[in-house]
């Protein structure tokens, strides 16, 4: 017997889609009851879902024997059309606080037809409107896009809805980008809030930089709001919010901006930290329209920043620019007409080659500008040739041709012409002289390329007795990256520690970044050690000092380390004194992924 017409493709297809258009409008198909409005709940029912929703936890096991049987209904039903309808059944046969199990274990067997899209979509529409909360934890839980509306509208419509939520169900990114919309209607209740995060810990030191965002909306959207505010914000926030409103200003009012800058002591450090406050904004056009009128003080900290206003469009402006006649010191003009190369290259390699003749680089610069220049071109022989052509000095050519040369062992595509050194003496003296502002720490770990273990392991036992007046420089080139050099993670780690235990002597605005760079290196290398031997990493970062570098060290370790061995990671971190068990175990809960 045929099947009747009412189950012929065109008919299924034209049911399915009504369905999915109808299904927000309540369940009546399937003989379920119409959701009540999301308004018709209490704060005290929201508030008893929310407890309890916290106590369950997520089981990863296979589907219980009832969710087998409910799934045989839709299994055994005869039709295509017959099959959507059984599914419609299961979806509102389902207990509520059932349904995150049935979506996160994936218990609706039926994996390959239209029937897993139409669950999917009606039991999240249905928990939507039966338990918003719940859902909207779920949601951020699975990085589902669904829940930025859900922000927005909350926002809107119930911003204390909103901030409850997140009392019930703690996430600081997703609250933080939460305040950020209140903030565009409701200033002061989105800054009452923030405060009082602060004031509870809910925002630690560490923390203070993911609410950056929060800040910048408020400072062009309420920026008399924040302005206001400032004198009641601790003074690490203080900096990010200040820092937050002089972004904004500089973007409606540059010229008027930055003079009321040059006028504070900490101008320059509310400048830099404003560029580096997401503001992405390219002021280099701003700044040379009127170079004269920064002060020189502010002028030898460009290198500091100068990917924020050397861009593609005004390299080859930032090249032809008259520095001695602008004030510039000697080696800061080098540094930044190398930048400008670097940059110009990237959309016009031949300027930036003819732009090499009139720089004034030194040797080493000029080396490292040619090189960067023709790795872009690496595995393009042709285009190697053409632009080699351009060449106008043997000596030109010979940087390259070397370079050419030794791409075949070089890690990144390309190589390099530096010194051969054999003994570690010889390589102690070139790092001793290491400077951080320069690019010599590639070169330095070139030096090392083709050493054998026993060269580096005599490498390692010599740094333990080198004099400090040495040793700083020698450490700050270990502790950076090695190019895949092949350093001992064990002697990078007495660097990074080594320089952790000795306090940097450059004003504050240097050390502070000098700060920031040392934090980095223990993170990363905590990191790339891990994937090695996290049991060595691990113990390495329990021998750090106290502070932010061992801190960060041991959050990005326990994070990476869970991406592949969760249950290795939580019992490392069970290990950690209370103050870093609790810090780690925060940043886990946070997800520093979001």
């Amino acid at each position: 017997m045929s099947r009747p017409s009412s189950s012929s493709p065109g008919r299924l297809v034209s049911f399915a889609l009504l369905f999915l258009a109808t299904a927000t409008a309540g369940w009546q198909l399937a003989g379920g009851k119409p959701a009540p409005a999301a308004g018709e709940k209490s704060a005290a029912d929201r508030a008893t879902k929310s407890s309890s929703r916290a106590t369950r936890t997520r089981r990863v096991y296979g589907p219980t024997e009832q969710a087998k049987q409910l799934m045989r209904a839709v299994l055994d039903a005869g039709s295509a059309q017959d099959r959507m309808r059984a599914t419609i059944s299961l979806v509102n046969s389902l207990p509520l606080d059932e349904i995150g199990r049935w979506l996160d274990e994936r218990w609706f067997e039926d994996r390959t037809g239209f029937e897993l899209t139409l669950f999917n979509k009606l039991a999240k529409e249905r928990w939507k409107r039966e338990d918003p909360e719940g859902f909207l934890a779920w949601s951020i839980r699975e990085n589902e896009q669904s829940s930025d509306a859900v922000f927005t509208r909350w926002a809107e419509e119930d911003p204390q809805r909103l901030l409850s939520f997140f009392k019930e169900t703690p996430d600081l990114g997703k609250e933080l980008q939460a305040l950020g919309k209140i903030a565009r209607n409701d200033p002061a209740l989105a800054l009452a809030r923030y405060r009082e995060m602060i004031a509870n810990g809910e925002i630690s030191m560490n923390d203070t930089y993911r609410a950056q965002g929060f800040l910048r909306d408020l400072a062009e959207n309420s920026p008399a709001a924040l302005e206001a505010a400032l004198e009641s914000l601790p003074d690490h926030v203080r900096l990010q919010a200040e820092s937050a409103l002089t972004g904004q200003r500089l973007k409606t009012d540059f010229d008027s901006e930055i003079r009321s800058l040059f006028e504070r002591p900490d101008g320059w450090k509310l400048f830099e930290t404003a560029l580096n406050n997401g503001n992405n904004v390219n002021f280099g056009d701003k700044i040379l329209a009127d170079l004269d009128q920064f002060p020189a003080s502010w002028k030898a900290k460009f290198s500091d920043v100068y990917y924020r206003f050397i861009s593609d469009e005004n390299a080859a402006t930032w090249l032809a620019l008259d520095y001695e006649g602008h004030g510039f010191e000697d080696r800061q003009a080098k540094f930044l007409k190398a930048r400008a190369i670097q940059t110009l290259s990237g959309r016009d390699p031949e300027g930036a080659i003819r732009a090499l003749e009139s720089a004034g680089l030194d040797s080493s610069d000029r080396q490292n500008a040619l090189r960067n220049i023709f790795s872009r071109f690496s595995r393009d022989e042709a285009r190697t040739a053409e632009l080699m052509a351009l060449l106008g000095s043997e000596a030109d050519r010979e940087t390259v041709a070397q370079a050419v040369e030794n791409r075949g062992d070089d890690p990144f595509g390309f190589g390099s012409a530096s010194a051969k050194v054999e003994t570690p003496d010889q390589w102690f003296e070139k790092a001793a002289a290491f400077d951080p502002q320069s690019n010599s720490g590639y070169e330095l770990m070139r030096m090392l390329n083709g050493w054998n273990k026993e060269q580096m392991a005599e490498l390692s036992k010599q740094f333990q007795t080198l004099p400090d007046e040495s040793k700083v420089s020698v450490a700050r080139a270990i502790s950076g990256n090695d190019y895949g050099m092949g350093i001992d993670p064990a002697l990078r780690g007495d660097a990074i520690a080594y320089l952790m235990e000795r306090p940097a002597t450059e004003d504050d605005e240097n050390q502070d970044r000098a700060t920031r760079n040392l934090v980095a290196s223990a993170s990363r290398h905590a990191v790339t050690w891990g994937l090695k031997d996290p049991q060595a990493a691990s113990a390495w970062t329990s021998t750090l000092p106290e502070g932010d570098a061992r801190l960060w060290a041991q959050k990005n370790l326990a994070a990476n380390w869970a991406q592949y061995d969760p249950n290795a990671a939580k019992q490392w971190v069970a290990t950690l004194p209370a103050a870093d068990r609790e810090a780690v175990d925060q940043y886990l809960k946070d997800g520093p992924k979001r």
